[in-house]
């Protein structure tokens, strides 16, 4: 299930991934839902951008939001 969740994701602002790779995975933490991504930008920086949410789904609802507050 997650693994469809993720080929819904938007491609990353900063690094362009597709999300096809192992560095984007959604994991439960307490009671609540982590969508993380590790953003490979340059070989010397990387960046990790986490969005959190009551389930994967809305995890995957608040990436592609276009900035919108939820």
């Amino acid at each position: 299930m997650k693994n469809k969740l993720l080929k819904k994701l938007r491609p990353c602002p900063f690094c362009q991934s597709e999300h096809q790779d192992h560095w984007t995975w959604i994991s439960k933490v307490d009671d609540k839902y982590v969508l993380f991504h590790y953003c490979r930008v340059r070989d010397d920086f990387d960046c990790v951008i986490s969005v959190y949410g009551a389930t994967p789904e809305e995890c995957v609802e608040r990436w592609n939001a276009d900035g919108k507050e939820h």
